[in-house]
C-alpha cells in the first residue's frame, strides 16, 4: 500500500491511490464518495474524503490525516476482501502422474463422486452413486461414460486429464 499524500506538497501516486482506494469503497458501498482517480489533489478529492470522513464518524474536514488514511486504508482491505472471489480448493494432487484406480480412496474421487452426481441429475447416462472416496465400480463406470464423450482413454480410472476435463465441464456448465 502507498504512503499517503502529504497535505503540504502531495505526491501525485499517492494520491491517486487515495482516490483509488476511494473509487474501490464507492463502487461496493452506496452513498460512498464517488471519485475518479486522476491524481490530482483537486476539490474532487477532498470532496470524497470529506463524504468517507463523514460517512466514518471522522472529523469531516477533507484532509487526510493518519487517522483517516488508516480507515480509508482498511475499510479498502475489507472490502477487497469481500469482492474476492472465492478460493478454489485443489482436490487432485500435485503429482502429475497421479492415476486413481478401482479400489483407491482419496478426496478428489470424493470430488468427483460428487461431480458424478450432479451430472446424473442432469444426463440419464451416469449413475447416481455413492460418494465415498473410493473408486467404486459405479464410479468406474461412470468415467468410463465421461471418457468416451470427452475423446479420452475409457479406462475408468481418474488420471490428471479426466479431472481437469471435469472440472472444466463442471465449471463451464455450472452444475
Amino acid at each position: 500500500m502507498a504512503n499517503r499524500p502529504d497535505s503540504r506538497n502531495p505526491d501525485k501516486q499517492a494520491v491517486y491511490d487515495l482516490q483509488n482506494m476511494l473509487y474501490v469503497i464507492s463502487r461496493y458501498e452506496n452513498g460512498a464518495p464517488d471519485i475518479i482517480p486522476d491524481g490530482i489533489n483537486g476539490q474532487q478529492t477532498t470532496d470524497a474524503v470529506r463524504k468517507f470522513q463523514e460517512r466514518n464518524g471522522l472529523k469531516p474536514n477533507g484532509i487526510t490525516d493518519l487517522t483517516t488514511w488508516n480507515a480509508i486504508a482498511d475499510r479498502y482491505r475489507e472490502v477487497l476482501e469481500i469482492l474476492a472471489p472465492a478460493v478454489k480448493i485443489g482436490f487432485f494432487p500435485n503429482e502429475t502422474d497421479r492415476i486413481f484406480k478401482r479400489g483407491d480412496y482419496h478426496n478428489a474421487v470424493y470430488a468427483i463422486q460428487l461431480l458424478f452426481r450432479l451430472l446424473a441429475e442432469e444426463f440419464d447416462e451416469y449413475e447416481n452413486g455413492s460418494i465415498s472416496g473410493v473408486l467404486d465400480e459405479a464410479t468406474e463406470n461412470n468415467l468410463v461414460r465421461f471418457q468416451n464423450s470427452h475423446k479420452l482413454e475409457p479406462n475408468g480410472r481418474l488420471d490428471k486429464n479426466t479431472w481437469n476435463k471435469l472440472a472444466n465441464y463442471h465449471n463451464l456448465y455450472h452444475l
